[in-house]
């Protein structure tokens, strides 16, 4: 009798350790571990061991976690992609536990880009992601970032828009505007604004910024441009940018791209002599007169710089200097040339605010 009773104890025992152990599986699971497992833009890895360099710019950035993301969490503020503190504007979705950031236009080379994923990411368990940020710079030799913000006037990268990335300007005035996109010297799509002229007659191909800062005493301008002898035959011309004349400076090529020239308008002090007064007068320069080898069907770079204090007006090419003019000296003390400025209407030196004081880009007509 008492050899029963054990052994109805002992089966007793084993059932309510059974009902216990399946009691505390459906009452208290556990989540799975929620982080981050890759982050790759084409084939380079953004998350490894090292700095990631020479990242293409053309590429989608992929980032795979351990588990299904949660789509309501991922936003443009809790994954950004962004160039200092400009934010890159992407196309951002959620397939299973991928998440891929496609930006709206193809990245700068040359430029350090920071990814933040930030700890409001969860699961579709709802189990929160630790914040996540790191950096990589893109391949090529292009300027992403404003160089000397603080003393620029005017950047215009041209990658899609045509739009003052140091928003001094307040708005483009579209005239004519039938510009295009097309690759840029380091390959990039849509990195170059291509001017294509008129597609009717009457019809140039122009835009314009408006804004007040595009006249200074001293002044550098700077840009890259490539154009082609088969759009300039013999003595044609066309102006690349500028309103020409008065309204401060602009330039122009022409005639087979044997010529470039690179118009300035200055302020003329009063002269001490006794010579006749004048209050406005432009620097009409050809830099070089066999300029159709250093421009054509390429890439180039061209610089001016003027510098008030000295007079010294000078042209460089892919950085080489090719013309240098000294304005305020070795000409007649009539016509001494001071500082940048818009012109006047006459020799009543009045001042002269053209009704057009823009800054255009691209061709004035067909």
């Amino acid at each position: 009798m008492k050899r029963t009773i054990q052994i109805l104890s002992t089966v007793l025992v084993i059932a309510s350790m059974a009902i216990y152990v399946g009691c505390s599986s459906s009452s208290d699971p556990t989540p799975t571990a929620f982080e981050l497992v890759s982050l790759n833009a084409g084939t380079k890895d953004l998350i490894g061991a090292t700095f990631a360099t020479q990242v293409p710019v053309g590429e989608n950035i992929v980032a795979v976690f351990t588990t299904a993301v949660d789509p309501a969490t991922v936003t443009a503020s809790s994954v950004t992609l962004k160039a200092g503190t400009t934010v890159i504007e992407s196309t951002i979705t959620v397939d299973g536990a991928t998440v891929t950031i496609n930006p709206n236009l193809d990245l700068t080379g040359k430029t350090k880009y920071d990814i933040s994923i930030e700890a409001t990411v969860k699961s579709t368990e709802g189990t929160a992601l630790s914040t996540f940020t790191t950096s990589f710079t893109t391949i090529g030799t292009g300027i992403g970032a404003i160089p000397q913000e603080a003393n620029q006037v005017m950047y215009l990268p041209l990658d899609g828009t045509i739009e003052d990335k140091n928003t001094n300007t307040t708005k483009a005035i579209k005239v004519f505007e039938q510009v295009a996109y097309a690759t840029d010297r380091f390959g990039g799509a849509n990195k170059a604004a291509n001017f294509r002229g008129a597609t009717a007659a009457g019809n140039g191909d122009l835009v314009e910024l408006s804004g007040t800062k595009f006249i200074n005493a001293n002044t550098t301008i700077s840009f890259w441009f490539k154009v082609a002898t088969s759009d300039y035959p013999s003595a044609q011309n066309k102006p690349m940018f500028g309103l020409a004349g008065k309204h401060g400076f602009f330039m122009e090529v022409g005639d087979q791209l044997n010529w470039v020239k690179f118009a300035t308008n200055h302020k003329i002090p009063a002269p001490t002599d006794g010579s006749s007064a004048h209050c406005n007068g432009t620097s009409f320069m050809d830099p070089n007169q066999e300029m159709a080898s250093k421009i054509s069907d390429k890439w180039v770079q061209l610089v001016m710089t003027y510098d008030a204090t000295t007079s010294l007006k000078i042209i460089y090419i892919d950085g080489v200097m090719v013309r240098t003019d000294d304005l305020g000296h070795n000409l007649t003390q009539e016509w001494n040339f001071s500082d940048f400025q818009l012109g006047d209407t006459d020799d009543s030196c009045s001042p002269f605010i053209p009704t057009n004081a823009n800054f255009a880009i691209g061709y004035f007509g067909g």
